[in-house]
């Protein structure tokens, strides 16, 4: 119980005015909802300031789950196309070099996801994998 009054906390019209700006931009606020929810979302911007009754929170948790569910699939498909493909690629070379334990490396999705945003954050031109970028 006093989780869900912890959670209802949250929903304020400023943060489902955040979720609704991120929605847009991703794309997904036209394609994940419907028209009504569309109209659900800006009605309850527009008139609450915080969600205190228990079926509009639980209206708006599935509201949010629908806007959460195509930005995750997005994000999570890319790391399994290149994350897995470049942690499979080391756990193979690490293995090679006498690591037992780089075997259990190629299914991580933890180490795709750390060797991902590595490389998003490394400097233009520098490759780690041997190639010249």
């Amino acid at each position: 119980m006093f989780l869900k009054r912890r959670l209802r906390r949250i929903f304020t019209s400023h943060f489902l005015a955040k979720i609704r700006k991120k929605a847009l931009r991703n794309g997904c606020w036209w394609s994940a909802l419907e028209s009504s929810d569309r109209a659900f979302l800006d009605l309850t911007i527009k008139l609450v300031s915080r969600v205190r009754n228990e079926n509009l929170y639980q209206i708006l948790i599935r509201i949010t789950k629908k806007l959460q569910d195509p930005q995750k699939r997005t994000y999570l498909r890319f790391i399994e196309f290149h994350g897995l493909v470049k942690a499979k690629r080391l756990s193979k070379q690490a293995f090679s070099w006498g690591s037992r334990v780089a075997s259990g490396w190629g299914n991580d999705l933890l180490f795709a996801k750390y060797l991902i945003v590595t490389e998003i954050n490394s400097p233009l031109g520098f490759n780690y994998s041997g190639q010249r970028g």
